[in-house]
Parts: C-alpha cells; sequence; structure tokens
C-alpha cells in the first residue's frame, strides 16, 4: 500500500527511537519553473530530440525500451518534483515506480 514519503521518514526515524523531525518538504513553484527551464534550455541546446537512437537488429520490445534508456538517462532523466505527499512502496528500502509517479500528488514536468 503506497504511504506518503513524509510519514515513511517519520516512521524510520521513530523505529530508530529518534525524536521525528521533517525531512522533506514541498518544491516552491518558483524553483520548480527555475529548475524546468534550465532543463528545457539544456534539451533545445543539447538537440537531444533529434538525435538518432542505435538499435539492434531482433530486439524485443522490452530490449528496445532498454536501449532507448540506455541512450537518454546518462544525458537526462525525467524530472520530478518529489515532495512530502509524495507515495512510496514500502519494503525493505522506499521505491518510486512510474504509476504511483503518474497518479502522484506531487508536481512533475515533462521535458520535451
Amino acid at each position: 500500500m503506497p504511504t506518503r514519503i513524509a510519514e515513511y521518514y517519520n516512521e524510520l526515524q521513530h523505529r530508530e527511537g529518534l525524536e521525528p523531525v521533517e525531512l522533506v518538504a514541498q518544491w516552491e513553484q518558483r524553483d520548480i519553473e527555475a529548475i524546468s527551464a534550465a532543463f528545457r534550455s539544456a534539451f533545445a541546446e543539447s538537440r537531444i530530440t533529434e538525435q538518432t537512437i542505435p538499435i539492434r537488429d531482433r530486439s524485443t520490445n522490452q530490449s528496445i525500451g532498454n536501449q532507448v534508456a540506455d541512450f537518454f538517462v546518462p544525458t537526462i532523466n525525467r524530472l520530478d518534483f518529489i515532495g512530502p505527499n509524495t507515495l512510496v512502496n514500502i519494503r525493505l528500502e522506499a521505491s518510486v515506480s512510474h504509476r504511483l509517479l503518474a497518479e502522484a500528488t506531487h508536481r512533475s514536468t515533462t521535458i520535451p
């Protein structure tokens, strides 16, 4: 069951015998806009969207997805502004899935 990331960090501190302190905060809109603008500018200047992605012959759909990720991730990754209300799956660690990010209430910017 997804849990707000702020609650997760507070629970971890509590389990460690610590008095919980807030470790995450909401992003300020002006900061989100400035960071997003910087990434948009970097994308435009690098012309990354105009590059051809080398795909090996007879690749499966999963392999193609991995090859695309291997090509782009070193250059740029998705930009999510994770805040205290972002939902995470709790195991032995917190993880964020694409589904949770898509359904989340935090701000997100897609860079073309």
